[in-house]
């Protein structure tokens, strides 16, 4: 419930050079928040425990422990003892710290936006530079766990340039030493080299050169960018040269549509000599947006360079990797009860071993185990439902619905529920079957939740939000369901089971392959980022779809059914559970 008004207060007692007095309106608690200048400490005097009280706690930590799932209620609800350890949702990052020389008992919400407001609430923060001491006494620093202090200066050169941070995608570009993108050409008559730079803005293209050749030789032209959007124009790169009878000819060592889009006014050439080799360095300037973040308060400008995600598994579009196809399988789909046709995969059993083999296990609903037996599968796709429908970007399937499961609960149990539910100060224990991981859904006995903005009812396992009404009205049904003296039924979301399971019942870890996501049609593994573990849910892109590479496994490609494939993007966004897959099997 703290806005940004309670921020800028915060930022504001920060900056200033001496004692700052704040009255908490409600208890009359007053409260002294010192600064010493050049280190960026505080000091704090609380006389109450009011929620004024806890937001002027401006140094109740000397560093914090980041999480990020802790919740606002938690935050606002649990109690810092002195010498304890202590968790804040402060921030992007995880750190461990304990609460020092803090007598008495604040609110976790308090240290948290204290912290948020020294540190300037900047993720790229690696510590918290803060700790409680008494007003009277010395600051020392050399026994606190402090990885950085952080000061506003006292006056900003306005001709100073501002630090500038690079992103591809959503993703800042940290490491400059990764492995980058390169290769070369495939003839070695028309022999050229290229790579990405450290910092991924630009290609360099390498082109040998013979000793007579200068700048006027040089052949250099950039075709119309092309339909698609994310396609780069057709690059001709190469030298001219007089032939025997006194004519000019052009040699083009390069002829070909470039695979990505580029910023062509910003592309250029030069000559240059590389141990001891004349060539030709072509740069091309991957497409980008610039922007900058001012801070106001800590009097800081950042310049962010966002370039657009692409994919250079090659550099010509011609010249692209295709994957061998080593199974074909078929869908059968009914669209709303009827036979409308069928898709064919082809699976990529060279570059994804383990993937293929399990979605083949799951596609004929057996597989072959560790003893070299065949084995019925834990589900199979047949009879299941697509779960998702995004135009211009992927269907999802695959869901055995492992991740929904309906549990009997006591009318003690869903008393007993009901309290570790509304109280989200306090870690969620086990109740009965349920484990504190699972989350209540609508259906069942708990029955629907009517949305007043379009008046439509939520269904079987749709998810209850967090907000206090909501709560508040989920805590009164199942305290009308226990006061009935018998046992009621509920829907629980399992996360262990949110992308599905293998062939063999269980998940494993995803495979990291260079396949990229190149076109529309592409099948791809769904998984849980956090632990790398995959199980049977996929996607078909609807797109070419670089964000996807790298993070997500693709292993395979549509190979029939293009029209179909067209009619469930077109007419099924709001009804994925109408495409079914009827049957399937491997291609004959």
């Amino acid at each position: 419930g703290f806005g940004p008004r309670v921020f800028g207060l915060l930022r504001a007692a920060a900056q200033m050079d001496g004692p700052a007095r704040w009255s908490s309106g409600a208890g009359g608690a007053h409260h002294r928040v010192m600064k010493r200048r050049g280190q960026r400490l505080a000091a704090c005097e609380v006389s109450g425990v009011s929620a004024a009280a806890a937001l002027a706690c401006a140094a109740a930590v000397s560093s914090a422990s980041v999480t990020r799932d802790a919740s606002p209620t938690f935050l606002l609800g649990a109690p810092v003892q002195r010498g304890a350890p202590m968790r804040l949702h402060c921030g992007q990052r995880r750190h461990v710290a304990a609460a020092q020389d803090l007598a008495g008992t604040v609110c976790v919400a308090g240290v948290a936006l204290a912290c948020r407001a020294a540190a300037g609430y900047r993720s790229r923060r690696r510590g918290l530079a803060l700790a409680a001491q008494d007003p009277d006494s010395p600051v020392n620093l050399e026994d606190k766990p402090v990885s950085f202090v952080y000061t506003v200066p006292d006056e900003v050169d306005p001709e100073a340039k501002p630090p500038r941070i690079i992103f591809e995608g959503g993703k800042e570009v940290k490491d400059l030493d990764a492995p980058r993108p390169a290769g070369r050409s495939k003839d070695p008559d028309n022999l050229y080299f290229w790579k990405m730079s450290k910092d991924k803005r630009t290609i360099d293209v390498v082109v040998p050169l013979e000793d007579h050749i200068d700048k006027n030789d040089i052949v250099y032209r950039l075709g119309e960018d092309p339909m698609e959007r994310s396609r780069g124009p057709n690059l001709e790169l190469g030298y001219r040269y007089k032939t025997e009878d006194g004519r000019m000819k052009e040699r083009l060592i390069i002829d070909g549509q470039l695979l990505n889009a580029i910023e062509r006014d910003q592309s250029f050439w030069t000559i240059e000599e590389m141990a001891g080799v004349q060539v030709c360095v072509l740069t091309i300037t991957r497409p980008s947006m610039m922007r900058r973040r001012h801070d106001p308060v800590l009097k800081s400008v950042v310049e962010e360079e966002r370039i657009e995600p692409q994919t250079w598994d090659s550099l010509l579009v011609e010249d692209r990797p295709v994957p061998k196809i080593t199974d074909r399988i078929y869908f059968d789909i009914s669209l709303e009860g009827e036979a409308a046709g069928r898709l064919e995969f082809g699976l990529y059993g060279e570059e994804a071993p383990v993937t293929v083999k399990n979605f083949l296990g799951l596609t004929l609903g057996e597989y072959e185990n560790e003893e070299g037996k065949m084995v019925k599968s834990a589900h199979c796709f047949k009879e299941t439902a697509f779960h998702k429908v995004m135009p211009e970007f992927l269907l999802a399937a695959g869901n055995p619905g492992l991740d929904l499961i309906t549990v009997e609960l006591t009318p003690e149990q869903l008393v007993q529920y009901a309290t570790e539910f509304m109280d989200q100060s306090k870690i969620p224990k086990q109740v009965g079957p349920v484990l504190p991981m699972w989350c209540i859904r609508w259906g069942a006995d708990l029955g629907y939740m009517l949305d007043e903005f379009d008046g439509s009812y939520s269904k079987d396992g749709d998810a209850v939000k967090g907000d206090a009404p909501t709560r508040e009205q989920v805590v009164g049904r199942l305290a009308g369901l226990a006061a009935e003296g018998k046992p009621a039924s509920l829907i629980f979301f399992r996360p262990e089971w949110e992308k599905g399971c293998t062939a063999a019942g269980g998940t494993f870890e995803a495979e990291g392959t260079t396949v990229a996501h190149r076109k529309r049609g592409m099948l791809s593994m769904d998984r849980i980022e956090e632990k790398g573990t995959q199980g049977s849910i996929f996607f078909v892109t609807l797109k070419e779809f670089p964000e996807m590479d790298t993070r997500w496994t693709a292993f395979g490609e549509l190979t029939e059914g293009w029209d179909l494939l067209d009619r469930i993007e077109k007419d099924f966004e709001k009804k994925p559970e109408e495409v079914v897959i009827s049957d399937c099997g491997l291609v004959a």
